[in-house]
């Protein structure tokens, strides 16, 4: 609810008739009187506007977000590095496997076919051809489901003639006698480039668009929530990532950032990217009312210090004067501002460490209209606002890192076993 405070100022017009002896009251003018002015409401101020935003965003948050669908495909996909790890000569039995079966499908111009492999609990495993797909079958235990197998399967429509290429990875689940799915998506990418493969990423333009659903075992025919992710590097060597989250039929979370990069530069990590670009911009919004605006100066000044506060987060031994210093030190690197309304102006944000029961966290101060200082988070809303707000941080902080961390392994386990053409800066 949208809290207004009105003060509000009455216009009173006294107005006298001096009574003169030689007249009486009855033949004296009348005397005219403006009609009072309608009482106007006084703007609510920059803080009123983001006290109530955060407010009334932090309820919905509290209740309605959940990361547990996220988390069952991420714990799957961690037991499955977990066993290609310890598979012995997993790695160069695929690479052998994976080279064979391309060829094959080059020599055909379409890709008919594929790979599967089936892992036991020893990690042990037997490669054997599939139609086209590549599938990793896995014994795993997740949460509160008993031992069961699942399978990760990465597919193609690519026949050398489409543009764009199809890309879908599913994960999926044996639940009593019923194969569920757990997570699904389906990508398009077009290469507008004379490389192949991640060469293409790494050198040329390209486009990307995709989603990714996420269900539960227990509601397999309803998404829980859905990824929606973008990534673009156009002819002016601008790198643009878009990320949308979805839950319970809502826009949760939206953001695009734009990294503008060196000419020709190779692009091998998303945090040399970063490094590498000048004049990062990015955009956020939270539930469709809550907007974030940062730049970004200098990359290379930027992700070492990200780094340090993220090691620091984790980190319960080191001393909170160290890990404050290593916030400033981020925000010597970053411009940010935050609008909760329409009818605002953007007000200057910047971030604080903070000493929580089991780690640290960042919290945000904000320089409100008429102030030199940043006032803290703490000190904008009421207790139980705060509460919900660092709650919903660590709630999100830990599943996202752990998720992000695992597909990123995934990723660099299958660039190794993907016959890519390498790429060197």
């Amino acid at each position: 609810m949208k809290r207004l405070l009105s003060r509000i100022f009455f216009l009173t017009l006294i107005c006298s008739a001096a009574l003169f002896s030689a007249c009486s009251s009855d033949d004296a003018p009348a005397v005219p009187v403006d009609p009072p002015v309608d009482p106007q409401p006084v703007p609510p101020s920059d803080r009123d506007v983001l006290a109530a935003t955060l407010k009334k965003d932090a309820a919905v948050l509290a209740d309605q977000l959940d990361f547990s669908a996220i988390e069952t495909t991420s714990d799957a996909t961690r037991q499955l590095l977990s066993l290609m790890s310890r598979g012995r000569f997993f790695m160069r039995d695929m690479q052998t496997a994976m080279v064979m079966i391309t060829a094959r499908n080059i020599s055909e111009r379409k890709l008919a076919y594929g790979l599967r492999v089936v892992f036991d609990e020893k990690a042990n495993y037997r490669i054997g051809t599939t139609g086209g797909s590549l599938e990793f079958i896995f014994p795993a235990t997740i949460g509160d489901y008993p031992k069961t197998l699942y399978k990760l399967t990465f597919a193609s429509n690519k026949n050398w003639d489409a543009v764009p290429e199809l890309f879908n990875l599913t994960l999926s689940g044996m639940f009593g006698d019923r194969e569920r799915v757990l997570s699904k998506s389906s990508a398009n990418i077009v290469m507008a480039s004379d490389y192949a493969g991640m060469a293409a990423i790494a050198l040329g333009a390209f486009a990307f668009d995709g989603r990714m659903d996420f269900f539960t075992p227990d509601d397999p025919d309803r998404s829980v929530c859905a990824v929606d992710l973008m990534a673009m590097r156009d002819a002016n060597n601008t790198l643009s990532f878009g990320c949308d989250y979805e839950q319970g039929g809502r826009t949760v979370f939206d953001m695009t950032v734009d990294l503008p990069l060196p000419e020709d530069f190779v692009i091998n990590s998303i945090g040399e990217a970063v490094e590498a670009a000048e004049g990062i911009e990015a955009v956020a919004d939270v539930l469709g009312n809550l907007a974030v605006e940062s730049v970004i100066a200098d990359g290379a000044d930027f992700m070492p210090a990200l780094r340090d506060v993220m090691e620091g987060v984790k980190d319960k031994e080191l001393a909170p004067e160290e890990f404050s210093r290593r916030v400033e030190r981020l925000n010597g690197s970053l411009l940010m501002v935050i609008a909760g309304e329409d009818n605002t102006e953007p007000v200057p944000m910047k971030l604080l460490g903070e000493q929580g029961e089991e780690a640290y966290c960042v919290m945000q101060a904000f320089r409100f209209a008429g102030s030199s200082d940043y006032t803290p988070l703490k000190q904008v809303v009421d207790a139980a606002t705060y509460d919900n707000l660092v709650e919903i941080y660590h709630k999100t902080a830990l599943p996202v890192g752990k998720t992000a961390a695992a597909y990123s392994d995934l990723l660099t386990v299958m660039m190794q076993i993907l016959p890519i053409p390498g790429t060197k800066q």
